[in-house]
C-alpha cells in the first residue's frame, strides 16, 4: 500500500548517485509542511498530517506508528509517504482534503473540466477508488452525488 519513512530534503543526508527528488505540484506545495507524498508517477506534494489525519482514519493510523529508518533520518522533520495512486488522482483527493473551490458544492469545477464523459468517469472511478482506499467519506459522497 504506502511506504513510509522521512524525509531528506531537510537533512544533511547525502541521496545516493542516480536518485533524483521527483518534481512536485504546485497546487499542494506549503512551506509548513511536515509530510511529503510521492505519487506513482514521481510527483511530490508537500502537505500537512493533521489535515491529512483529520480527512482520513487510514492516514491517522499510518501516522501514529513511528516511521522506521536508519538513525542518521532522526533529525528530519518531514514525513514521507509514497502512494500507488497517480498525481491526477492525489491531487483530485487533495482537493477535497483542503475543501479547495474546485470541490464547493456550488461550482464542483473538478467535475467539469472534461468535455469527454469517458474520460470523465475514468477520472471520478480513480478518485473514488482512493477516497475509498483512505476512507475519505464526504468524497466519496460528492463523487456518488456527481454521477447521479
Amino acid at each position: 500500500m504506502a511506504q513510509h519513512g522521512t524525509d531528506t530534503r531537510d537533512c544533511d543526508y547525502d541521496y545516493d548517485e542516480g536518485l533524483q527528488a521527483p518534481a512536485s505540484m504546485t497546487s499542494f506545495i506549503y512551506s509548513d509542511s511536515d509530510l511529503h507524498i510521492a505519487s506513482s508517477d514521481g510527483i511530490s506534494f508537500h502537505v500537512h498530517k493533521t489535515r491529512m489525519s483529520l480527512a482520513s482514519p487510514v492516514f491517522a493510523d499510518m501516522f501514529s506508528f513511528p516511521a522506521p529508518g536508519p538513525v542518521e533520518y532522526a533529525r528530519c522533520t518531514e514525513a514521507s509517504v509514497e502512494l500507488t495512486e497517480s498525481s491526477r488522482t492525489l491531487e483530485d483527493l487533495l482537493h477535497f482534503i483542503y475543501n479547495t473551490d474546485k470541490v464547493k458544492p456550488d461550482t464542483m469545477l473538478l467535475f467539469n473540466e472534461s468535455k469527454n464523459p469517458l474520460e470523465q468517469y475514468q477520472r471520478l472511478a480513480s478518485l473514488f477508488e482512493a477516497a475509498c482506499k483512505y476512507e475519505v467519506e464526504f468524497a466519496q459522497r460528492a463523487i456518488v452525488d456527481a454521477l447521479l
